[in-house]
C-alpha cells in the first residue's frame, strides 16, 4: 500500500482488516509504503492510514480495498502409463484456473531434474534411459503464481531387448537345420525368420 507523504509527519499508522471483521490490525511505518505479508489468501481487505506528527495524529483516510489472490492448487491424480524402454506418458487431474503445468522427472537419486511444460493435463516423456527407476512430479501455474509440486509418482522403464548374438546353423540335412544363439537376458521369446 502506498500514499502521498505528508509534510511534517514522523510516521504513519496503517490499520487493516478483512472487510466486515470486528477489529483492526495496525502497524506503524516511517515511510509512505507498507508491504503486507502473511495475510489471508482469497480475502477482501480494507486499509486506512493516518499520519503522526509532533502535534498529534490525523484522522484515518477512507478505506482502500483489495482482494488477495487464491493460491494455485496442487495437481492430483498423477499417474504414468504407456511405459516403454525410452518413453512414458504422464497424466494428472486438471486444476481449475491452471494456465500451464510443469512436469519434472529424473532417475531416482539423480542430483538434478529435467523439466517440461504442458498446457494440458498430459505429457509424453521421451529419451528416457531403459531399465531405470524414474520419479515424476507436477506443479500448476495459475494467475496467482505457481503451486507446490506433487509427491513423486514412480515408474520403471522397460529393458531394451538385446539383439541375439552367436547365431549358428548346425545339424544341416537336405530338408532341415538347427539354429542356435546366445540367450538374451530378459527375453521372453525369440522370433526366427528365414528365407532362401
Amino acid at each position: 500500500i502506498t500514499w502521498t507523504a505528508v509534510s511534517g509527519a514522523t510516521s504513519y499508522t496503517v490499520r487493516y482488516r478483512i472487510v466486515g471483521a470486528a477489529s483492526w490490525s495496525s502497524t506503524t511505518v516511517t515511510t509512505n509504503t507498507k508491504v503486507f505479508t502473511s495475510i489471508t489468501s482469497s480475502a477482501n481487505y480494507e486499509v486506512q492510514v493516518r499520519s503522526v506528527c509532533a502535534s498529534g495524529t490525523s484522522a484515518y483516510t477512507a478505506s482502500v480495498t483489495f482482494t488477495t489472490l487464491t493460491p494455485c492448487g496442487v495437481p492430483t491424480g498423477v499417474a504414468v502409463s504407456g511405459v516403454t524402454a525410452t518413453s512414458a506418458t504422464v497424466n494428472w487431474t486438471a486444476v481449475s484456473g491452471a494456465t500451464a503445468y510443469t512436469v519434472r522427472y529424473r532417475i531416482v537419486g539423480a542430483a538434478s531434474w529435467t523439466s517440461a511444460t504442458s498446457i494440458t493435463n498430459t505429457l509424453a516423456l521421451s529419451g528416457l534411459t531403459s531399465g531405470s527407476n524414474y520419479e515424476v512430479q507436477v506443479s500448476n501455474t495459475c494467475g496467482s503464481g505457481v503451486s507446490a509440486y506433487t509427491a513423486s509418482a514412480n515408474f520403471t522403464t522397460l529393458v531394451n531387448c538385446g539383439m541375439p548374438t552367436n547365431v549358428a546353423a548346425s545339424g544341416i540335412t537336405t530338408t532341415g537345420a538347427t539354429i542356435t544363439w546366445t540367450a538374451v537376458s530378459g527375453a521372453t521369446s525369440y522370433t526366427v525368420r528365414y528365407r532362401i
